[in-house]
């Protein structure tokens, strides 16, 4: 829905499938609710928190987005 690939473009009702994504520690979703904050809603301080849990998770892509923002990289990865 945040793309409108084949459905028209719903903000809301990406947010709500993400949030439920992300119920299961679903990384690319804590991710895909970076960007939506980020470029979609221009809301920094909750991209960075999304892209902070993802990158905690994992995320290759939250790392880098959490570089260019100058994000803090969590403890876990810091040390790798």
């Amino acid at each position: 829905y945040r793309l409108g690939l084949g459905v028209e473009v719903d903000l809301k009702k990406a947010l709500v499938y993400y949030t439920k994504a992300s119920y299961q520690n679903f990384a690319p979703a804590f991710y895909a609710m970076g960007q939506l904050y980020e470029m979609d809603l221009g809301l920094e301080e909750e991209a960075l928190a999304s892209y902070t849990k993802a990158a905690s998770l994992g995320n290759e892509m939250a790392i880098q987005e959490l570089i260019r923002l100058g994000g803090d990289i969590p403890e876990i990865l810091a040390g790798s």
